[in-house]
């Protein structure tokens, strides 16, 4: 039987893969290197050089993108909540063009993704917080001694001044006919998100193990929060009734059978028994809930709720904190209650929908016009990509 041949030191072998294994300045280096042995030594002793360089103070940006995302993407899942956001983002910049290696990336390269992102119909605001996300890792990276420096450090963000969107608060009659002009199993929906502010996301997402029936609260989950925080939400009596008979019928919620044989093995595979809030066919509610709100308040007689309009969805959010605060209740509570980061926010929600009720008083006179501020535009120009 032949001997083993000695590998040298820092290489180690698993099944027929080599990989480096050693510390540098108390640092561990574990990486993958080949399956070829004389092609791992190489890569082996350039490791070790450049992590002596960097011992010496001297690094450079040559650090393999994958790795690096690796490594971040490990971090994330462990100190954050949005690791898939991360992800995600990490895999547009890899779809406009993967860098090999760090010492690719430059400001050059990523004012080219934001032209891309830009002609694919984006706002700027969202190649913001995409950039944001590769730099955020290049920053990790220099603290964790694998590069030199941020190679977009310094990089202004594309500017978007138009960034407010104009949604009115519902006025208290037009919520009692929306619930009343509301077909039975989508009533409790409305009503849940004007007596709790939920966000979209938080109540379609909602599970029954999320409420706490007994203690009267609906429990918004880290992972759904728009802030990352949990909070709870107290719930009417109403709400409570509505979200107790709901959970006992769940059991007997069975996959509907759709139009077509696709259509029906899509909504067996999204069929669910743990959200509270279904569609007719027991899947959890998505894209098709603006289509019936619009609808629901056309035939309520609803102003400004359609596309591009003043009422939508979130609207209801909106009037949640307007009628609250308008009614007396505590502003400071309003704010934990709709998981607002701060108390200004909230009061500037309450603020812009109180003043687009002044200019409404002006409107209505036959002989005046009253026009809104420029910094306030119309969710159909948000949409079309102005702000």
């Amino acid at each position: 039987m032949p001997r083993a041949k000695k590998l040298p030191n820092g290489l180690w072998k698993r099944g027929d893969v080599y990989y480096a294994r050693f510390s540098s300045n108390g640092r561990p280096i574990r990486k993958r290197l080949s399956s070829d042995y004389r092609a791992a030594c190489e890569l082996l002793n350039e490791l070790k050089a450049r992590a002596d360089r960097a011992d010496f103070g001297i690094l450079d940006n040559d650090y393999s993108w994958a790795d690096l995302k690796t490594e971040f993407l490990r971090w994330a899942k462990q100190q954050t909540r949005i690791a898939g956001e991360y992800e995600s983002t990490l895999k547009k910049f890899e779809e406009y063009l993967k860098p090999q290696s760090i010492r690719h990336i430059s400001q050059n390269y990523v004012m080219g993704f934001r032209q891309w992102r830009l002609g694919q119909k984006v706002t700027p605001r969202t190649v913001n917080k995409q950039v944001l996300v590769l730099n955020g890792m290049l920053n990790k990276a220099v603290e964790w001694g694998y590069i030199a420096s941020n190679p977009i450090r310094g990089l202004k963000p594309l500017r978007h001044d138009r960034k407010k969107k104009e949604r009115r608060s519902l006025t208290a009659d037009e919520v009692a006919t929306i619930l009343q002009e509301s077909p039975g199993f989508l009533r409790p929906v409305w009503l849940t998100f004007m007596t709790t502010g939920l966000r979209l996301k938080e109540l379609v997402e909602l599970r029954f193990r999320d409420v706490d029936l007994e203690r009267r609260v609906a429990i918004v989950r880290p992972e759904i929060s728009k802030n990352h925080q949990q909070r709870e939400v107290p719930l009417c009596d109403e709400a409570v009734a509505i979200i107790r008979d709901l959970a006992a019928k769940a059991l007997q919620r069975r996959p509907v059978e759709g139009i077509t044989p696709d259509v029906t093995a899509k909504q067996t595979a999204n069929f669910s028994q743990d959200h509270v809030f279904v569609s007719g066919a027991n899947t959890p509610l998505r894209n098709n809930l603006l289509r019936h709100f619009y609808a629901i308040c056309k035939k309520a007689g609803i102003r400004d709720a359609k596309r591009g309009g003043a009422v939508d969805i979130h609207a209801l959010r909106v009037s949640f904190t307007t009628l609250a605060i308008e009614n007396g209740a505590d502003p400071k509570s309003v704010q934990e209650i709709i998981g607002h980061s701060s108390l200004h926010l909230t009061m500037n929600v309450y603020t812009r929908a109180r003043s687009q009720a002044k200019r409404d008083v002006v409107n209505a006179l036959p002989f005046a016009k009253a026009t809104a501020p420029r910094d306030i535009i119309s969710i159909e120009e948000a949409r079309e990509g102005t702000a």
